[in-house]
């Protein structure tokens, strides 16, 4: 694999002094030292249960580290959330504890001050007994089975077009949903091994994470398990020329908070609506075999990931990494909330209620109710503050499948590291294999 090439430019703006009516030599221009030293964090263990006392260990190597100052921000649950100010020893070393007596996680960042050298650790606290912040809906599923109702009734109208493959031995194919016109239309990349036989494959929904609007075509992952009938599907919906929106600009950007009080108006409400048209398409595609439907996403791919599950017990396996879009309502109770951390935005400080109502009926951790009988795989990092890892635990505790698995990497931020993907793709191909 080659390594990726980094461009830096270094723009330096020289204001000349001006003596005598004559222009004098700039005057030099100090430059910033770099920093030289490297920090890292442990924390004691990676789990512990509440009460206990964990202690973090703080390790500065380089030229500077006697007596040098550092900032250490503790997050998770409210209690404990502070900043403490360290200073080193002779040899480059600090220390300090955190106590929580909450379930969830302990979070600990240290910096060098006026830098952006740091080093987290993260410890789990009591897992199995982080519950949900809010109580589902009432309403909950009547509210996706209207919805759901919908799109059983709408004919399977979708439009293909093909697309060029490298591997000669697939097919491939982009996939419009019409779903009420631009800015609602799924928009998806459709693989399989040419000559598939009628009921042959079994089928793989690939949702993507937030960012994401053009999802190529994904060739070695259609093989997997010895062939799949794989879609790929944007969480962006398709534009008015058969492409598919940008996530990070023009129409569709912010998408993550619009009507964030209006559960009719919120983005979500389409994005998951066009997370189970996509399963419907893939369950009325003649080579899907009829009995194997996988979902795997990772981040907002996560969340959708869940969602489908819950909306669809046709799913067979739900593979979730780091999910996000779960527990809304854990900041509201003192604790973490994951991504689109709806408690930072204006209409949340406005009328609280308001929004907390109308996202529960788009959090992971309300759809992971409806996950019964799935094979279920969840991920999550300690250091994770993108989705922190209470939220990932609020959603796996609530799942009431007896097939699930959750994987934890302590040292993990909110990227699912090599080892983990290749676990969770296998896990597929033995359940391609033996249904299990």
């Amino acid at each position: 694999m080659k390594k990726p090439l980094f461009a830096f430019t270094l723009c330096a703006v020289l204001l000349p002094a001006l003596a005598s009516g004559k222009a004098d030599a700039a005057p030099k221009v100090k430059e910033r030292q770099p920093v030289t030293e490297k920090i890292s964090v442990k924390a004691d263990r990676t789990e512990a249960k509440c009460g206990e006392k964990i202690t973090f260990t703080v390790k500065l190597t380089g030229k500077n580290i006697t007596k040098r100052p550092l900032l250490a921000a503790i997050e998770g649950n409210a209690k404990i959330r502070a900043t403490r100010k360290l200073v080193t020893d002779e040899n480059g070393c600090a220390a300090f504890e955190v106590t929580s007596v909450h379930p969830g996680t302990v979070y600990a960042a240290v910096r060098i001050p006026k830098t952006k050298t740091f080093s987290a650790a993260g410890v789990a606290i009591d897992k199995e007994k982080v519950t949900p912040a809010l109580p589902c809906p009432a309403d909950f599923n009547d509210f996706w089975n209207k919805i759901k109702s919908g799109l059983d009734a709408r004919q399977m109208d979708a439009v293909l077009s093909v697309e060029p493959v490298r591997d000669k031995s697939l097919k491939a194919f982009k996939v419009i949903f019409p779903m009420g016109g631009d800015g609602k239309d799924g928009y998806a990349k459709l693989s399989y091994p040419a000559g598939a036989k009628a009921k042959s494959l079994p089928a793989f929904l690939l949702v993507h994470g937030a960012g994401t609007g053009f999802v190529p075509v994904k060739e070695e992952w259609t093989k997997v398990g010895g062939g799949m009938l794989l879609l790929s599907l944007s969480p962006m919906p398709a534009d008015a020329k058969g492409g598919v929106y940008n996530a990070k600009t023009g129409r569709m950007k912010g998408y993550r908070y619009w009507n964030a009080d209006d559960r009719e108006k919120i983005a979500f409400k389409d994005m998951f609506s066009r997370v189970y048209r996509a399963l419907q398409y893939l369950k009325s595609r003649p080579e899907w075999d009829g009995k194997t439907l996988i979902v795997y996403g990772v981040s907002q791919g996560g969340g959708q990931a869940l969602a489908a599950g819950g909306l669809d017990p046709q799913i067979t396996m739900v593979i979730a990494h780091v999910p996000a879009i779960c527990h809304h309502g854990g900041r509201a109770r003192g604790s973490d909330s994951g991504w689109p951390h709806y408690y930072k935005i204006p209409a949340y400080k406005k009328d609280q209620k308001a929004v907390l109502d109308a996202t529960s009926y788009f959090d992971g951790v309300n759809f992971a109710r409806n996950i019964k009988t799935q094979r279920v795989m969840l991920t999550t990092g300690f250091i994770d503050r993108t989705c922190p890892s209470e939220s990932v635990f609020a959603a796996f505790n609530t799942i009431p499948s007896a097939n699930k698995k959750l994987i934890c990497t302590p040292s993990a931020n909110h990227r699912v590291p090599i080892h983990v993907h290749e676990l969770a793709l296998k896990a597929v191909a033995d359940h391609i294999k033996t249904g299990k």
